[in-house]
């Protein structure tokens, strides 16, 4: 449940303050920077208590650049691109050295020179597969509740209408 949750955060960097709209998770990731300059992967698995596979799935949100979820037809992408010209999906607050892969030993740097157009930007988090894999599960089985209370309808009605037949 903690996932669903929203909070603000004021991001005071070079250029201009800029306020972050991020999810709980995201946000204990990004107060740990308010004490330390640099922090490692590890360290920020320690401190939040996440998984591995959490810590990276959320650092790929806030340091990847593009946010990897975000899929969209060419046509969409132009037009965000002429609404908002090249920042559309470029979501990169955290730096992490070195780029490729998300190692334990990798460090994190806040990216000071990060700004946007807009004062108030909402960092979407990565949708993860096993997300499509609960919900079709989720729905098969609400297809099956459905299908049992329209036959126990079905009995109900018939049970009453019973008697008028005899």
């Amino acid at each position: 449940m903690h996932s669903l949750g929203e909070v603000t955060l004021g991001g005071n960097f070079e250029k201009k303050r800029v306020d972050l709209v991020v999810s709980t998770v995201q946000a204990a990731i990004l107060v740990l920077f308010n004490g330390d300059t640099e922090i490692s992967i590890q360290k920020v698995q320690d401190m939040t208590g996440l998984t591995a596979e959490d810590t990276k799935k959320y650092l790929k949100s806030l340091c990847s650049g593009t946010h990897a979820g975000f899929t969209a037809s060419l046509d969409t992408r132009l037009l965000l691109q002429n609404v908002c010209g090249n920042m559309a999906a470029k979501f990169k607050i955290l730096i992490k050295r070195p780029a490729e892969g998300y190692a334990p030993n990798h460090v994190l740097t806040v990216n000071g020179a990060f700004t946007h157009q807009q004062r108030r930007v909402r960092i979407p988090h990565v949708p993860t597969k096993d997300a499509a894999a609960e919900r079709e599960t989720s729905q098969t089985a609400v297809s099956e509740v459905r299908c049992a209370r329209r036959i126990m309808r079905f009995v109900m009605l018939f049970c009453h209408l019973l008697p008028l037949f005899e």
